[in-house]
């Protein structure tokens, strides 16, 4: 499926030629950590994201259920080429199983797309895990990944069933400042990414983000700021 051309810079998205119209990995450890944006996310969080392509989105997050192991999120997204994408997801967390469902509406040159319904699922423990993100109305276009970690290294390897492109993906923390480094070699794009979380004194963790990306040697950015609330 072809939507759009891959985002001109990376802002905690990946891109709108993903397999399901949405700019994936809103809490993205790493571009290739394929379920990251579904997860259940236990605190109730807002983010704002922007880049040098006038791509601009935001993120509301609130969790819920007596152990705040649900949580639902609203995305909203204006590309520079005029997309809009409206995201809303369900997901919940029991164990070591996590699950997620998802629904994508997008406008594309005005034109009125149906909406698209999404499962992910992500079973892991403190080794690593398996992932999983179903495509209800186009099956084809389903993906899975695998994620390893070993001590502060995490290393990934995310395919679309069919196509089988692999993306492949490295965490390392140094410190408390992560770097996450991804690589599509079917695009030949290198994406990193960095962060540094501050607490407030108001008892806020604010969470600025900058992205990088490497295509065809064309290097871009975009930032990002998260406020997670108490």
């Amino acid at each position: 499926m072809k939507i759009n051309k891959p985002l001109r810079a990376i802002t905690g998205l990946v891109s709108l030629a993903s397999a399901f119209y949405l700019p994936s990995k809103l809490f993205a450890s790493n571009p290739a950590d394929l379920t990251a944006d579904n997860r259940q996310f236990p605190v109730p969080a807002a983010k704002v994201i922007y880049d040098s392509g006038n791509n601009k989105g935001a993120l509301f997050n609130v969790p819920f259920g007596k152990k705040n192991d649900r949580s639902a999120y609203a995305f909203g997204w204006l590309g520079g080429d005029g997309t809009k994408i409206l995201q809303g997801n369900v997901s919940i967390d029991k164990g070591p199983l996590d699950l997620g469902l998802q629904a994508t509406k997008v406008w594309i040159d005005g034109a009125d797309i149906p909406v698209d319904y999404t499962m992910s699922l992500d079973l892991s423990n403190d080794n690593g895990g398996l992932a999983g993100i179903f495509n209800f109305k186009n099956p084809e276009k389903s993906k899975a990944g695998l994620r390893l970690n070993t001590g502060k290294l995490t290393s990934y390897l995310t395919s679309s069933l069919k196509e089988l492109e692999p993306v492949l993906g490295i965490s390392y923390t140094a410190g408390d400042i992560p770097v996450h480094v991804s690589y599509n070699p079917s695009t030949k794009t290198y994406q990193v990414r960095t962060q540094k979380a501050f607490k407030s004194k108001f008892g806020e963790m604010w969470i600025p983000e900058v992205r990088l990306k490497n295509q065809d040697g064309k290097i871009e950015v975009g930032f990002g700021l998260m406020s997670i609330l108490k």
